[in-house]
């Protein structure tokens, strides 16, 4: 069957926002470190189910916590995460904490220390699935969508007060500048 330029062009910019709004549910091979990281030994990394997370949650209380959840093999998760360590570093101050909990298998924690260390994540708090990037990690912290990348927003009282994941119904994805406003709000509650 022969196609069009035209209508391939059609199909393919259908498949990129198919794949754009999809985010990452199923696990695709990790990515190799980059080139030229070093002392990636330097990012701690705790292994967590949920009420170790919980717990890591409740140890700051007082500050406004947001969570990234992504893993290596997601492509927008690694995009992202450059992002969450600019609000980490941009908030800090005013009282805004970062955790980050990698969805790789807890077997393969150094592809993970590597790009962690590529994105400067040595200032954020690392903690790693103990279920890697099974339906049951998706299950324990209660991301309903099931795809990566996904956060939760805590208020200064340890009180959920906002999530962001995919919308595959709706077809919409949320979008770094809404992550930085509902941040900015909560800092100034």
């Amino acid at each position: 069957m022969r196609v069009s330029h035209s209508a391939g062009i059609s199909i393919g910019i259908i498949g990129a926002f198919a794949l754009a709004i999809s985010g990452c549910n199923n696990k695709q091979p990790a990515v190799n470190a980059p080139a030229g990281v070093t002392d990636a030994a330097s990012i701690e990394l705790s292994l967590v189910d949920r009420p170790g997370y919980d717990a890591r949650v409740a140890k700051h209380r007082g500050k406004v916590v947001l969570v990234d959840f992504w893993a290596t093999w997601c492509g927008p998760c690694v995009e992202q995460l450059l992002h969450t360590m600019e609000l980490a570093d941009q908030y800090r101050d005013r009282g805004l904490t970062v955790i980050c909990v990698s969805c790789d298998e807890p077997s393969e924690l150094e592809p993970v220390r590597a790009l962690l260390q590529s994105k400067g994540a040595g200032v954020v708090e690392n903690l790693v699935s103990r279920f890697g990037g099974s339906p049951q990690s998706m299950e324990a912290f209660e991301i309903s969508s099931g795809a990566l990348p996904a956060y939760k927003l805590y208020d200064r009282n340890g009180k959920l007060r906002q999530a962001f994941e995919l919308n595959l119904q709706a077809k919409r994805q949320f979008t770094p500048k809404e992550i930085e406003a509902a941040v900015g709000a909560l800092l100034e509650e």
